[in-house]
């Protein structure tokens, strides 16, 4: 008889051939470096292509989410990182004279020393917020114009890696500098960017004469977070309490939870990102540079707490308290903290994280991190300063 396994989010029995690594924790928000117990093998082929495209991605490319996971890798920034610092999302600009072919618009960023990064790219009405458009639209051709702040070599080169990092994998998308860098030969544009077009230097005329005035537009969707709750909880539940948990009742709402034909049917107890308001919350189930997960024991059972960096955090109830795990200590509960821009993960205990945030004890993996927190804070306060150019 041939192999088979019932996939985690779906609940359909496939052939052990349609199984695929699945990170419960996607990984832009650090789960590649995540402990095994959340690469979860158990998740069909169609599962993790459809829900990475549309929920995790509905989640991550929202505009809080992307900044908040901006401004933490810019908080752990010590000169010497691996991975670029990402870019911070405006939003959807208007520009007086802008040259915007048909069905596309212009979105605005800002680089790591305030760069600007104006991008022509194609719209999607049924995805209007993600930053960055569709992720399925790679292939389409779009401009990146570039501005930036400073001559001072090294807040260049953070720049430069920063906007190659961001387009990378978009092969149909032209960089073009709008302003040239001294320090570089010849007419002072670095390598890796295109030549510009008549198109192009009337649209870095209209850019420049506008650049102090950019307003963003904000677009928001009020539920972008609620099926990613669902689908995060279900995958972290299963990586803390294993089998045991995938049968539960609240593991059934919540693999419901991650399809949007039942948004209307399914009965999640929780705190969505724009309705958390506890301010101890905030304080203690935070932390700067990191994603944070957490999950303690309250009256009946376990729930998640999640944030970013020390943002709002969000709150689901995970397991019944008849379930147990040896990850998740009976009265101190279990905290993950992951940190993707340099790619480390710390794991212990909620009430250690309590307690090493409020200063009562030292835990001595944090201290590690807060010593690359300090490091990166002189890093900024020595560069040199910003004048424009």
């Amino acid at each position: 008889m041939a192999e088979t396994f019932v996939c985690l989010y779906c609940n359909y029995t496939h052939p052990i051939e349609q199984s695929t690594l699945e990170h419960a924790i996607p990984q832009s928000l650090g789960g590649a470096h995540a402990p095994d117990r959340f690469k979860l093998r158990n998740v069909c082929k169609k599962c993790n292509n459809d829900l990475g495209a549309f929920v995790d991605a509905s989640f991550v490319k929202s505009w809080f989410v992307t900044n908040g996971l901006a401004t933490a890798a810019h908080n752990l920034y010590d000169g010497a990182n691996e991975v670029p610092l990402p870019l911070s999302c405006i939003g959807p600009i208007e520009v007086l004279g802008l040259a915007v072919p048909e069905d596309y618009i212009a979105e605005a960023w800002v680089g790591p020393s305030g760069e600007i990064t104006l991008w022509l790219r194609s719209t999607d009405d049924r995805l209007y917020w993600y930053t960055g458009g569709n992720p399925r639209h790679r292939t389409k051709p779009s401009t990146v114009y570039w501005f930036p702040t400073s001559d001072d070599p090294e807040r260049i080169r953070i720049g430069m890696q920063s906007v190659f990092a961001t387009f990378k994998n978009r092969k149909n998308t032209r960089k073009v500098i709008g302003a040239a860098c001294h320090g570089f030969p010849g007419n002072g544009y670095p390598p890796g960017f295109d030549a510009p077009d008549e198109t192009d230097a009337a649209n870095i005329v209209a850019i420049r004469a506008q650049m102090k005035g950019f307003r963003g537009r904000l677009s928001l969707n009020a539920h972008f977070d609620k099926r990613f709750i669902c689908k995060l909880a279900l995958g972290v539940g299963y990586g803390l309490f294993g089998d045991a948990f995938a049968s539960t009742e609240n593991a059934i709402e919540l693999r419901k939870g991650c399809w949007p034909k039942n948004q209307a049917q399914i009965e999640v107890r929780g705190v969505s990102m724009s309705d958390s308001n506890d301010p101890l919350l905030e304080r203690f189930v935070t932390y700067p540079g990191a994603v944070v997960l957490a999950a303690t024991s309250i009256e009946d059972g376990y729930a998640l707490m999640t944030t970013i960096d020390e943002g709002k955090p969000f709150i689901v109830w995970l397991a019944p308290a008849s379930l147990s795990s040896s990850a998740v200590h009976a009265s101190e509960g279990y905290a993950l903290l992951l940190f993707p821009s340099i790619r480390k993960c710390v794991e212990t205990t909620f009430a250690r994280l309590i307690g090493h945030r409020s200063g009562e004890w030292q835990d001595n993996a944090l201290s590690v991190i807060d010593a690359r927190l300090a490091r990166a804070k002189k890093f900024w306060s020595e560069l040199a300063p910003m004048p424009m150019l």
